[in-house]
Protein backbone atom coordinates (compact mmCIF):
# COMPACT_ATOMS: atom_id res chain seq x y z
CA UNK A 1 0.00 0.00 0.00
CA UNK A 2 2.73 2.70 0.73
CA UNK A 3 4.64 1.63 -2.66
CA UNK A 4 1.35 2.95 -4.42
CA UNK A 5 1.30 5.75 -2.43
CA UNK A 6 4.38 7.20 -2.84
CA UNK A 7 4.18 6.67 -6.95
CA UNK A 8 0.77 8.06 -7.11
CA UNK A 9 2.36 11.26 -5.46
CA UNK A 10 5.64 11.19 -7.70
CA UNK A 11 3.43 10.70 -10.62
CA UNK A 12 1.01 13.27 -9.84
CA UNK A 13 4.21 15.74 -9.09
CA UNK A 14 5.07 14.44 -12.62
CA UNK A 15 2.01 15.61 -14.53
CA UNK A 16 2.42 18.88 -13.51
CA UNK A 17 5.16 19.68 -15.80
CA UNK A 18 3.41 17.90 -18.48
CA UNK A 19 0.88 20.54 -20.36
CA UNK A 20 0.70 24.24 -20.15
CA UNK A 21 2.38 27.49 -21.31
CA UNK A 22 5.48 29.27 -20.15
CA UNK A 23 4.04 32.96 -18.57
CA UNK A 24 5.84 36.30 -19.56
CA UNK A 25 6.08 38.82 -16.45
CA UNK A 26 5.81 42.47 -15.90
CA UNK A 27 7.86 44.46 -13.59
CA UNK A 28 6.64 44.32 -9.68
CA UNK A 29 3.87 46.84 -8.82
CA UNK A 30 4.47 48.97 -6.15
CA UNK A 31 2.14 47.86 -2.69
CA UNK A 32 -0.44 50.28 -2.66
CA UNK A 33 -1.35 48.93 -5.80
CA UNK A 34 -0.36 45.51 -5.29
CA UNK A 35 -3.73 44.11 -3.56
CA UNK A 36 -5.86 44.98 -7.17
CA UNK A 37 -3.49 42.48 -8.87
CA UNK A 38 -5.15 39.72 -10.43
CA UNK A 39 -4.01 35.66 -9.53
CA UNK A 40 -2.50 35.69 -13.06
CA UNK A 41 -0.68 39.22 -12.97
CA UNK A 42 0.91 38.02 -9.88
CA UNK A 43 1.94 34.68 -11.54
CA UNK A 44 3.29 36.66 -13.76
CA UNK A 45 5.54 39.14 -12.22
CA UNK A 46 6.73 36.36 -9.81
CA UNK A 47 7.90 34.15 -12.57
CA UNK A 48 9.76 37.11 -13.94
CA UNK A 49 11.70 38.15 -10.59
CA UNK A 50 13.49 34.84 -10.96
CA UNK A 51 13.79 34.38 -14.91
CA UNK A 52 15.71 37.90 -14.24
CA UNK A 53 17.64 37.71 -11.10
CA UNK A 54 21.73 37.11 -11.23
CA UNK A 55 21.69 34.75 -8.60
CA UNK A 56 19.35 32.62 -5.84
CA UNK A 57 19.35 30.48 -2.90
CA UNK A 58 16.88 28.93 -0.29
CA UNK A 59 16.56 26.16 1.66
CA UNK A 60 13.39 24.76 2.58
CA UNK A 61 10.94 21.30 3.42
CA UNK A 62 9.04 19.54 1.57
CA UNK A 63 6.45 17.72 3.60
CA UNK A 64 3.98 14.96 2.46
CA UNK A 65 1.19 13.33 4.71
CA UNK A 66 -0.17 10.35 3.55
CA UNK A 67 -3.98 9.52 4.96
CA UNK A 68 -6.07 6.23 3.99
CA UNK A 69 -8.71 4.48 5.91
CA UNK A 70 -6.22 2.66 7.99
CA UNK A 71 -2.90 4.77 8.42
CA UNK A 72 -1.43 7.95 8.09
CA UNK A 73 2.36 8.88 7.88
CA UNK A 74 4.62 12.11 7.33
CA UNK A 75 7.34 12.20 4.79
CA UNK A 76 9.97 15.18 4.81
CA UNK A 77 12.40 15.95 2.23
CA UNK A 78 14.57 19.20 3.15
CA UNK A 79 16.40 20.85 0.37
CA UNK A 80 18.54 23.17 -1.03
CA UNK A 81 18.95 25.06 -4.17
CA UNK A 82 21.86 27.38 -5.49
CA UNK A 83 22.10 29.28 -8.64
CA UNK A 84 24.24 31.83 -10.08
CA UNK A 85 23.13 33.00 -14.07
CA UNK A 86 23.40 31.92 -16.42
CA UNK A 87 24.68 28.31 -16.20
CA UNK A 88 25.66 27.26 -12.77
CA UNK A 89 23.08 25.65 -10.58
CA UNK A 90 23.16 23.23 -7.73
CA UNK A 91 19.93 21.37 -6.44
CA UNK A 92 19.71 19.20 -3.38
CA UNK A 93 17.04 16.58 -1.42
CA UNK A 94 17.10 14.52 1.39
CA UNK A 95 15.00 11.60 2.02
CA UNK A 96 14.44 11.81 5.81
CA UNK A 97 12.27 8.46 5.75
CA UNK A 98 14.13 6.36 3.98
CA UNK A 99 16.95 5.80 6.13
CA UNK A 100 20.05 6.97 8.87
CA UNK A 101 21.63 8.92 7.47
CA UNK A 102 19.02 9.86 5.14
CA UNK A 103 19.82 9.16 1.12
CA UNK A 104 20.80 12.69 -0.96
CA UNK A 105 19.49 13.30 -4.44
CA UNK A 106 21.58 15.81 -6.28
CA UNK A 107 21.35 17.89 -9.71
CA UNK A 108 24.38 20.20 -10.25
CA UNK A 109 24.80 21.56 -13.94
CA UNK A 110 27.68 24.47 -15.73
CA UNK A 111 27.48 24.85 -18.39
CA UNK A 112 26.50 21.64 -20.81
CA UNK A 113 28.20 19.69 -17.75
CA UNK A 114 25.20 18.16 -16.22
CA UNK A 115 25.64 15.54 -13.43
CA UNK A 116 23.19 14.05 -10.65
CA UNK A 117 23.91 11.61 -7.40
CA UNK A 118 21.90 9.74 -5.99
CA UNK A 119 22.94 7.55 -2.81
CA UNK A 120 20.59 4.87 -3.45
CA UNK A 121 22.08 4.33 -6.52
CA UNK A 122 25.79 5.75 -6.13
CA UNK A 123 27.43 6.84 -9.31
CA UNK A 124 27.57 10.14 -11.38
CA UNK A 125 25.02 9.99 -13.66
CA UNK A 126 25.36 12.28 -16.71
CA UNK A 127 21.71 12.93 -17.88
CA UNK A 128 21.47 14.82 -21.65
CA UNK A 129 20.03 18.00 -20.62
CA UNK A 130 19.13 19.97 -17.24
CA UNK A 131 15.72 19.75 -18.29
CA UNK A 132 15.53 16.50 -18.42
CA UNK A 133 17.14 15.84 -14.77
CA UNK A 134 15.35 18.09 -13.30
CA UNK A 135 12.40 16.31 -14.68
CA UNK A 136 13.79 12.90 -13.71
CA UNK A 137 13.52 14.34 -10.03
CA UNK A 138 10.31 15.99 -9.89
CA UNK A 139 8.19 12.90 -8.29
CA UNK A 140 10.68 11.82 -5.94
CA UNK A 141 11.37 15.26 -4.76
CA UNK A 142 7.37 16.15 -4.34
CA UNK A 143 8.25 18.58 -7.28
CA UNK A 144 10.68 20.64 -5.32
CA UNK A 145 13.12 20.33 -8.08
CA UNK A 146 11.35 21.46 -10.68
CA UNK A 147 9.03 24.46 -9.10
CA UNK A 148 12.04 27.05 -8.77
CA UNK A 149 14.43 25.64 -11.08
CA UNK A 150 12.19 25.79 -13.65
CA UNK A 151 11.88 29.26 -13.14
CA UNK A 152 15.14 30.32 -12.88
CA UNK A 153 15.79 28.37 -15.94
CA UNK A 154 13.07 28.44 -17.82
CA UNK A 155 14.62 27.44 -21.36
CA UNK A 156 16.34 24.50 -19.50
CA UNK A 157 13.22 22.93 -17.84
CA UNK A 158 9.54 21.96 -18.90
CA UNK A 159 7.39 24.16 -21.00
CA UNK A 160 4.83 25.08 -18.06
CA UNK A 161 5.46 27.72 -15.51
CA UNK A 162 5.60 26.30 -12.15
CA UNK A 163 3.13 28.47 -10.41
CA UNK A 164 0.71 28.63 -13.52
CA UNK A 165 -2.76 27.22 -11.86
CA UNK A 166 -6.00 25.96 -13.64
CA UNK A 167 -8.98 28.12 -12.30
CA UNK A 168 -6.62 30.80 -10.60
CA UNK A 169 -7.91 32.95 -7.91
CA UNK A 170 -6.99 34.69 -4.99
CA UNK A 171 -7.39 34.12 -1.58
CA UNK A 172 -7.33 36.21 1.62
CA UNK A 173 -3.44 37.66 1.83
CA UNK A 174 -1.86 35.59 4.87
CA UNK A 175 1.45 35.34 6.72
CA UNK A 176 4.11 32.69 6.76
CA UNK A 177 7.43 33.45 8.54
CA UNK A 178 6.31 37.21 9.39
CA UNK A 179 6.31 37.61 5.86
CA UNK A 180 2.89 38.76 4.25
CA UNK A 181 2.23 37.13 1.25
CA UNK A 182 -0.63 37.02 -2.09
CA UNK A 183 -2.52 33.66 -1.75
CA UNK A 184 -3.57 32.01 -5.21
CA UNK A 185 -5.62 28.78 -5.08
CA UNK A 186 -6.10 26.55 -8.13
CA UNK A 187 -5.58 23.37 -9.65
CA UNK A 188 -1.86 22.26 -10.80
CA UNK A 189 -4.00 18.91 -11.90
CA UNK A 190 -6.66 18.64 -13.97
CA UNK A 191 -9.03 16.10 -12.70
CA UNK A 192 -9.96 13.48 -12.39
CA UNK A 193 -7.10 11.85 -13.97
CA UNK A 194 -5.40 8.15 -14.40
CA UNK A 195 -2.02 8.34 -12.86
CA UNK A 196 -0.01 4.80 -13.58
CA UNK A 197 -0.95 1.77 -15.63
CA UNK A 198 -2.18 -1.76 -14.77
CA UNK A 199 -2.48 -3.09 -11.30
CA UNK A 200 0.00 0.18 -9.95
CA UNK A 201 -2.91 2.72 -11.91
CA UNK A 202 -4.73 4.65 -9.31
CA UNK A 203 -7.58 7.58 -10.36
CA UNK A 204 -6.46 11.24 -8.87
CA UNK A 205 -9.71 12.65 -8.26
CA UNK A 206 -9.31 16.06 -6.92
CA UNK A 207 -6.70 18.63 -6.85
CA UNK A 208 -5.94 21.76 -4.78
CA UNK A 209 -2.81 24.09 -4.80
CA UNK A 210 -2.38 27.47 -2.57
CA UNK A 211 1.08 29.41 -3.75
CA UNK A 212 1.93 31.81 -1.09
CA UNK A 213 4.09 34.88 -2.97
CA UNK A 214 5.94 37.65 -1.07
CA UNK A 215 4.00 40.60 -1.48
CA UNK A 216 6.98 42.74 -1.63
CA UNK A 217 10.01 40.21 -3.55
CA UNK A 218 7.28 38.40 -5.46
CA UNK A 219 9.39 34.83 -4.12
CA UNK A 220 7.40 31.84 -3.28
CA UNK A 221 7.19 31.26 0.35
CA UNK A 222 5.02 28.38 0.35
CA UNK A 223 3.09 25.97 -2.17
CA UNK A 224 0.44 23.92 -0.65
CA UNK A 225 -0.91 20.71 -2.43
CA UNK A 226 -4.06 18.42 -1.64
CA UNK A 227 -4.66 15.36 -3.87
CA UNK A 228 -7.34 13.07 -3.37
CA UNK A 229 -7.50 9.37 -4.52
CA UNK A 230 -9.69 6.43 -4.51
CA UNK A 231 -8.79 5.33 -1.29
CA UNK A 232 -6.69 8.10 0.35
CA UNK A 233 -4.96 11.45 -0.28
CA UNK A 234 -1.90 13.41 -0.05
CA UNK A 235 -1.65 16.74 1.93
CA UNK A 236 1.96 18.26 0.93
CA UNK A 237 3.17 21.01 2.71
CA UNK A 238 6.25 23.37 0.99
CA UNK A 239 8.12 25.80 3.13
CA UNK A 240 10.97 27.81 1.36
CA UNK A 241 13.73 30.16 2.73
CA UNK A 242 14.34 32.31 -0.52
CA UNK A 243 17.21 35.17 -1.29
CA UNK A 244 17.75 36.38 -4.49
CA UNK A 245 21.09 38.76 -5.67
CA UNK A 246 22.77 37.94 -2.94
CA UNK A 247 26.45 36.62 -3.66
CA UNK A 248 26.42 32.62 -3.51
CA UNK A 249 29.99 31.27 -2.02
CA UNK A 250 31.86 28.96 -4.53
CA UNK A 251 31.59 25.97 -2.41
CA UNK A 252 27.51 26.20 -2.33
CA UNK A 253 27.79 25.68 -6.01
CA UNK A 254 30.08 22.37 -5.71
CA UNK A 255 28.46 19.39 -7.01
CA UNK A 256 29.63 17.93 -3.14
CA UNK A 257 29.27 13.82 -4.62
CA UNK A 258 30.78 11.57 -2.40
CA UNK A 259 33.71 9.72 -3.98
CA UNK A 260 33.79 6.25 -4.53
CA UNK A 261 35.94 4.28 -3.62
CA UNK A 262 38.37 2.37 -5.38
CA UNK A 263 37.17 -1.43 -5.16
Amino acid sequence: MQYRLLRAVALSSVMVLSSGTAVFAQQPQTSRRSDLLTAEQIVELSTKVYARCDSYRDSGVAGTTYVSDNSQWTAEKPFTTAFVRSDRVRFEFKDMSAGDPPPSYIIWAEGDDVRTWRDVEPGVNRPGTLGGAIADAAGVSQGASHRIPSMLLPDASAPKSALELSYARRIDNAEVDGFECFRIRGQSIRTPRTLGSGENAVVLRENSSIIWIDKQSYLVRRVDESNVYDSFRTDTVTTYSPEINAEIPSEQLDFGAPEIPDS
